[in-house]
């Protein structure tokens, strides 16, 4: 499923991702699987558009080397306080040379974002979501609100 496709669905549930994944700070935590099947954790700053989520990575990046490599991602927001919510995205990312996915970034204005040549994009196209609203001190029973 494409994320357009995705937030079409699932409109609020999409809005939520969109707010978390771009606190304050900016940084979400991608996992990647490194060469030898171990995974690996990177900040990154996610960038949203109404119909797609990309990362921006540098040439030498250990991320941009795993994803060519096994495109399979996960994306984790960091939990954000009142409420202790938190949000995931697992799927699959594709190398996007096209100059359509940096314009539409750049219409976007995403936090006065501005994509270097150098930078490799990605689109990341979601499998798996999940937004988790923590109770007491602990997830909800059944792990949040998944949808795959």
């Amino acid at each position: 499923m494409t994320w357009e496709r995705f937030a079409a669905a699932e409109p609020s549930l999409a809005a939520t991702a969109a707010r978390l994944f771009t606190e304050e700070h900016g940084y979400a935590f991608l996992s990647t699987i490194a060469a030898d099947g171990s995974p690996r954790v990177h900040p990154v700053a996610p960038l949203l558009t109404p119909t797609s989520v990309y990362v921006a990575l540098t040439e030498t990046s250990y991320k941009l080397r795993d994803l060519r490599r096994d495109p399979r991602f996960a994306l984790h927001s960091s939990v954000r306080p009142p409420l202790d919510e938190e949000f995931s995205v697992r799927g699959v990312a594709r190398e996007l040379a096209d100059e359509r996915s940096r314009t539409e970034i750049g219409a976007a204005r995403l936090g006065g974002v501005e994509l270097a040549d150098r930078m490799v994009l990605f689109g990341l196209t979601p499998q798996r979501v999940s937004w988790t609203v923590w109770e007491d001190g602990a997830p909800p029973p059944g792990g949040g609100g998944a949808r795959g």
